[in-house]
């Protein structure tokens, strides 16, 4: 007999915007057919139309498009669809849905949780939004059997913070697939291996300007490439636009997904990894399954994902030290190969789809 899983925390299977639905999509494709059904609860506005399959059904939930509202409107509507459910278990993408998992108790069913980072301290939010972030984490302690976390630092931090115990590290996979210079790469007007990348949100906390900033300040013929969207965080936005619209060389791709990211993705000199908060991500995994050579912030979460296969940077003038690290990989092409040739074994060993799959089946069926 098979279990019956929800799923609260996406925006849609079709949507690209986070780590959150490319787990998803590799669950539900890779999950045990005859052992799973999955219940997805998608956000009205990002996913159009619902998109059921042989072993999932997609619900379809209404709210707010607003910045602070959407997210408790979606995750208390989804949490209450879910209760009339069937769930054996039910399992929540990020901390920031959780204020109401609590109903869950009174079904007697099995609650998890992937709080992904620490979302309050993400520099997008003001200070209600934090508290609003501090209380969602409170509740995730308080009544989640267990907790999933992408790094070993944010793991960490729920037992010494909270003395949680029940705490699992399960990091994403990176498989994608390498792909040759094409019609991408010429919309664009891009050469392959003649442009640094970087990918995400354009939001505060992924600095994405110390990015920018880096870049202007290198002559050379290479371009600087951006791809992704604000949402709302258009003011942003607007800024990393100001501060590049005197310069020809940077490129903002906007969101990209499929071949056309992957094209990207296959193609560049060094990917660029800036961002200050949230865990591993899917992102820098995939950037390292595609051979890039990287250039990460001096994180704990990013060493934990790239060990010695890539550079980092930082200090009190990380502008700085980041157009040091680029500019020195434009003058050893050698080191560029070698590191990419490094980063890509290591997602292949490191980080395998199935793998993280098979241990949320094995959460499941705990």
């Amino acid at each position: 007999m098979r279990k019956n899983i929800g799923i609260i925390g996406v925006r849609g299977l079709e949507v690209v915007y986070s780590g959150f639905e490319t787990f998803v999509r590799n669950l539900i494709d890779r999950s045990d057919r005859s052992k799973f059904y999955y219940f997805l609860f998608s956000r009205a506005g990002y996913q159009k139309k619902k998109s059921n399959g042989e072993n999932f059904k997609d619900i379809v939930v209404s709210t707010l498009s607003n910045k602070y509202l959407e997210t408790p409107i979606y995750g208390f509507f989804s949490t209450i669809y879910s209760i009339f459910l069937p769930l054996d278990a039910v399992l929540y993408l990020s901390v920031a849905n959780t204020p109401f998992l609590w109903l869950q108790r009174f079904r007697k069913r099995k609650i998890i949780v992937n709080v992904d980072g620490l979302d309050w301290k993400r520099a997008r939010w003001p200070l209600f939004g934090k508290i609003y972030l501090k209380l969602c984490e409170y509740f995730t302690v308080k009544f989640s059997d267990i907790i999933v976390c992408d790094s070993k630092s944010v793991l960490s931090y729920y037992k010494k913070r909270y003395g949680f115990n029940n705490i699992i590290n399960i990091a994403y996979g990176a498989e994608v697939k390498k792909r040759k210079a094409g019609t991408t790469l010429t919309k664009f007007n891009l050469e392959k291996n003649k442009y640094f990348l970087f990918v995400g949100r354009l939001t505060p906390e992924n600095k994405v300007d110390e990015f920018i900033s880096a870049f202007k300040g290198i002559k050379t013929n290479f371009k600087c490439v951006v791809m992704g969207d604000s949402f709302f965080e258009n003011s942003y936005k607007r800024k990393l636009i100001r501060i590049s619209k005197s310069d020809k060389r940077i490129v903002f791709t906007g969101i990209l997904k499929g071949k056309s990211y992957e094209e990207i993705g296959s193609n560049a000199f060094a990917y660029i990894e800036t961002k200050s908060v949230g865990g591993i991500h899917p992102s820098l995994l995939e950037a390292m399954a595609f051979g890039n050579c990287i250039i990460a912030r001096n994180l704990s979460e990013h060493r934990e994902a790239l060990a010695n296969t890539g550079l980092y940077y930082g200090g009190r003038r990380p502008v700085v030290d980041l157009r040091k690290k680029m500019f020195l990989l434009l003058k050893d092409s050698k080191e560029v190969h070698r590191l990419g040739i490094l980063a890509k074994k290591r997602a292949g060993e490191k980080f395998k789809w199935q793998e993280v799959v098979g241990k949320y089946e094995d959460i499941f069926n705990g």
